[in-house]
C-alpha cells in the first residue's frame, strides 16, 4: 500500500492486530520494497480502533487507476492510505468496520478497553512519550478498582530494544507452573513443561465470530513485553522471507505435480514407515461455572491408568458463567482449572503443553509427553461459536490439531445446545462446528475431516427420549445401561444419519453423568427435576484406534455433571527419513521420465537455409519437414521475436505458420523468399538484409531456431 504525506507517497505495510479482544491498526515502514526479512520492518504508527478513531473509505473512481483510499484520523494524526482495489483491501475494510462496531457495542455497555497492551509499542515509535507510571491510576488504592475489570495489565510493560526476529520455537524453556506456584528457588514440577504456542497477537483473516472470547493463553508465564513472537507472527502472515515460513511436509500442496507426488508417496508409505502405539487420554467435564475445591485434586480423573498416557486432551464446558466472560479474554476460572490440571497430571512422566484454547466457557488443553515434543509439528487451533444469534460463545466448539511423525491428529471439544427437545438444534450445532472449523496455518485452510485421527469430546447434551424419569432411574439402579442406551438420542443417530458420520463410541457401561445435585451423588431434586442423561461423551474416528477404557468418575462432585474419560491406543506412522528420501527421489525420477516421454518431440529436416541467387521479383522456395518423433500430438507455430511485429521479414513468407502433427507423421512447411517493390528499397539501401532467424515453438515443449541467409 502507499502512505501519502507532504513529501509524496511512501510504501508501507498495514496490519489489523487483535489483542486481548481489542484491535489496533499498525503501520510499518520498510528499509526496502519489497520487504525481504523481518529486520526491514520498523513500527511507525499505531491507531487503536476505538471511539477516537475516525475512518473513511473510498473506492476507485471511474476512469482513474484501480486504487482504494482509506483515511485514518484521530486528534493528533491524519493519514491517507492508498491500497490496491482487490479482495484483500475489501476484506480489510469490512474487518475494520466490524471491529469498530464491536468496540462501540462494548463501550456502550460501560466496559471500554484501556488498550494498555499498546504501551510497549508506543515506546518503539520515535518521538513518542513513555507509558504513564502506575501511580497515575487514581483508583489504585480504592476498594473497587474499575481498571481490574477492563482488560488492563497490572503494570505497564517496559520497552524492549529491537532485536533480530526469529520464528517461535516448539521447545520452550521450563516454567514453574502458575504464578502462585512460582518460587524464588526456581524449582520446577513434573507438570510444568509447556510450550509458548500462544494466540497473543494474530494477523489473519479474522472470522465473523467474536474473537475477544478467545483465550490468549496468558497463563504460560510469557514475557508480555517480548516483541519477538508478535512481530514474527506479523511477518509470517505477510509472507516475508526470514520469518521462519517454509513450505514443508504437512502443508497442503499447491500444484498438480505435488498432488501426484503425495499420492504416490502414500501408496508406497509401507516402504518407509512403521507404526508405533501411543496412549491418548481424552477427558471432558462440564464444571457448571464452579472452581476447583481448595486442596482437592483431579487425579481421580486424570491419573487413573496404570500406564501414563502419552497425550492428554482435556476439555471443559461452562468454565466461566459470569457476564464478564462474554466481554473479556481473561478469566480467573481458566487460571484455576489450568493450575488444577497441571497438578493432577501423572507425576511419573514429564509433559509439555501443546496448546490451550478457550471460547468463553469452552476450553481445551492438550499435553504431550516431553520425549515426544520434538516430533510434534504444525500446531494450530480454531473455534466456532454457535450460541446466541449464532455468534456468541456460550455454545460452540474449539479445536486443536497437530502432526506427530506421519500422523495428523485433531481434537474437538464442544458444548452443544441444551434442553430435552432441542436435539435437532444439537445436530445443527455439530454440523456448523464440523463445517466451519478451519485451521488457517494451511493453504487452503485445513478442515477437520482432513485428519488421520479425530477425537470429539464435550457436553454434547443429548438426552434420553421416550422414557419416563422413574423408569430411567429404575434402569440405572439395576445397571441395565445397555437397555437404557437404546433411548439415547445420539445412540439412535450414530451410523444412521449425517450426525457424527464416521465416528464411533464405546459402550456406555457407566451411569449417566447428568444431572446431579452439586456436591452429591443425588439426582436432580430441583423444581425442574431433569431426567438423568449421558450428556458428556467421547467419540473417535479413524483407523488404528483401539478403545481401552470408557468411564465416568463419580467421586468428583463439584459440578452437576460428572467428568468422563476415555483411553485409546493409537497407532501412528513413524517415518524413516532416509528411506523416505530414497522413495521420494525414486518417485521424482519416475515422474521426470514419464514427463520426458510425453513431452512433445520433433525432428527437423534442417535448421540452416541458404539462398544462392535471390533476384528481384523471382520467388525462391525451400522446404522444411517437421516430423513428430514423440508419443503425443504436437502443436507448433512460428512466433515473433522480442520487439518485432512479425515472425519473419517482409521478404519472407511461411506456410503454414502453425499446425498439429500426430505421432509418426510429418508436416512440410514452405519457406518462400521474394524481393518485391515493398522490400527492395530497404534491401538496396542496407537498412535490411537477406538474413533472418525464425522461432519454431512447440506448445508444451521447447523452441527451435531456423536460420536464413544469402550465399556469399
Amino acid at each position: 500500500m502507499l502512505l501519502g504525506n507532504s513529501e509524496g507517497k511512501l510504501d508501507r505495510y498495514i496490519c489489523l492486530i487483535e489483542r486481548k479482544g481489542d484491535h489496533a491498526i499498525f503501520l510499518y515502514s520498510s528499509t526496502r520494497v519489497p520487504c525481504m526479512i523481518a529486520d526491514d520492518l520498523s513500527l511507525e504508527v499505531v491507531f487503536p480502533v476505538d471511539t477516537n478513531l475516525q475512518y473513511t473509505t473510498d473506492g476507485p473512481k471511474k476512469g482513474q487507476s484501480l486504487k482504494c483510499l482509506l483515511g485514518l484520523r484521530t486528534k493528533d494524526k491524519n493519514i491517507h492510505i492508498e491500497l490496491n482495489s482487490d479482495g484483500s483491501s475489501q476484506k480489510f475494510f469490512l474487518e475494520l468496520k466490524r471491529t469498530a462496531s464491536m468496540y462501540s457495542v462494548t463501550s456502550s455497555m460501560g466496559l471500554p478497553s484501556s488498550f494498555s497492551w499498546l504501551e510497549k509499542y508506543h515506546t518503539l515509535i520515535k518521538g513518542s512519550s513513555p507509558p504513564p507510571p502506575e501511580k497515575d491510576n487514581p483508583f489504585a488504592n480504592d476498594v473497587f478498582d474499575p481498571l481490574r475489570y477492563m482488560n488492563v495489565d497490572p503494570a505497564p510493560p517496559e520497552a524492549v530494544p529491537a532485536k533480530k526476529i526469529e520464528a517461535p520455537s516448539f521447545n520452550a524453556d521450563r516454567d514453574s507452573g502458575s504464578s502462585e506456584e512460582a518460587t524464588t528457588s526456581g524449582e520446577t514440577t513434573p507438570y510444568s513443561f509447556e510450550n509458548n504456542f500462544t494466540d497473543s497477537i494474530l494477523v489473519d483473516d479474522m472470522p465473523t465470530n467474536l474473537r475477544k472470547t478467545l483465550s490468549k493463553d496468558s497463563l504460560d508465564n510469557l514475557d508480555e513485553s517480548d516483541m519477538t513472537d508478535s512481530l514474527s507472527r506479523i511477518t509470517n502472515q505477510l509472507g516475508i522471507g526470514g520469518s521462519g515460513v517454509e513450505f514443508v511436509e504437512g502443508i497442503k500442496p499447491a500444484t498438480g505435480r505435488e498432488n501426484i507426488v503425495r499420492h504416490l508417496m502414500n501408496q508406497r508409505e509401507d516402504e518407509f514407515t512403521h507404526k508405533e502405539t501411543l496412549k491418548v487420554f481424552c477427558g471432558t467435564w462440564n464444571v457448571n461455572g464452579q472452581s476447583p475445591l481448595p486442596g482437592s485434586s483431579l487425579r481421580k480423573w486424570l491419573d487413573v491408568d496404570h500406564e501414563c498416557p502419552d497425550i492428554f486432551a482435556i476439555g471443559f464446558q461452562e468454565l466461566d458463567l459470569s457476564n464478564q466472560a462474554y466481554i473479556f479474554s481473561d478469566s480467573a476460572k481458566e487460571k484455576e482449572w489450568l493450575t488444577a490440571v497441571r497438578k493432577s497430571l501423572p507425576s511419573k512422566s514429564l509433559y509439555k503443553k501443546v496448546k490451550l484454547i478457550r471460547l468463553v466457557g469452552v476450553m481445551m488443553i492438550v499435553y504431550i509427553k516431553e520425549k515426544y515434543a520434538h516430533k510434534v509439528h504444525f500446531v494450530d487451533s480454531d473455534y466456532v461459536a454457535t450460541g446466541i444469534m449464532g455468534i456468541m460463545g456460550n455454545k460452540g466448539g474449539v479445536g486443536v490439531r497437530f502432526t506427530i511423525q506421519g500422523t495428523s491428529i485433531c481434537f474437538i471439544n464442544s458444548h452443544l445446545a441444551a434442553h430435552q427437545d432441542e436435539f435437532e438444534r444439537r445436530n445443527q450445532d455439530y454440523r456448523d462446528i464440523n463445517s466451519k472449523m478451519r485451521f488457517k496455518q494451511f493453504v487452503p485452510p485445513l478442515q477437520t475431516r482432513e485428519h488421520d485421527v479425530l477425537f470429539w469430546i464435550g457436553d454434547l447434551n443429548y438426552r434420553i427420549n421416550d422414557l419416563e424419569i422413574n423408569k430411567v432411574k429404575a434402569l440405572i439402579e439395576k445397571q441395565q445401561f445397555r437397555d437404557l442406551r437404546s433411548y439415547d438420542q445420539l445412540h439412535r443417530q450414530l451410523g444412521r444419519t449425517d450426525v457424527f458420520e464416521g465416528y464411533q463410541e464405546g459402550d456406555l457401561d457407566f451411569q449417566p453423568t447428568y444431572k446431579y445435585d452439586t456436591g452429591t451423588d443425588n439426582w436432580d431434586t430441583s423444581e425442574k427435576s431433569r431426567a438423568p442423561a449421558w450428556c458428556d461423551r467421547v467419540l473417535y474416528k479413524g483407523p488404528d484406534i483401539r478403545l481401552k477404557a470408557y468411564r465416568s468418575h463419580q467421586s468428583l462432585k463439584v459440578s452437576d455433571h460428572k467428568p468422563v474419560s476415555a483411553l485409546f491406543d493409537v497407532d501412528i506412522k513413524i517415518i524413516d527419513e532416509e528411506k523416505s528420501k530414497r522413495v521420494y527421489e525414486d518417485i521424482m525420477k519416475q515422474l521426470d521420465r514419464l514427463e520426458n516421454e510425453f513431452l512433445p518431440q520433433v525432428k527437423l529436416s534442417k535448421t540452416d537455409f541458404v539462398f544462392q541467387d535471390l533476384k528481384f521479383m523471382e520467388t525462391e522456395i525451400q522446404s522444411l519437414i517437421v516430423e513428430n518423433t514423440g508419443q503425443v500430438p504436437v502443436t507448433f507455430e512460428f512466433i515473433k521475436k522480442l520487439d518485432e511485429t512479425s515472425h519473419c521479414r517482409s521478404w519472407m513468407e511461411v506456410t503454414p505458420t502453425q499446425s498439429v502433427v500426430v505421432p509418426g507423421e510429418g508436416c512440410e512447411i514452405q519457406l518462400k523468399a521474394l524481393v518485391d517493390e515493398n522490400s527492395v528499397g530497404k534491401l538496396s539501401s542496407g537498412e535490411d538484409k537477406v538474413e533472418d532467424i525464425l522461432v519454431l515453438h512447440l506448445h508444451g515443449g521447447k523452441d527451435f531456431f531456423i536460420s536464413f541467409y544469402l550465399a556469399v
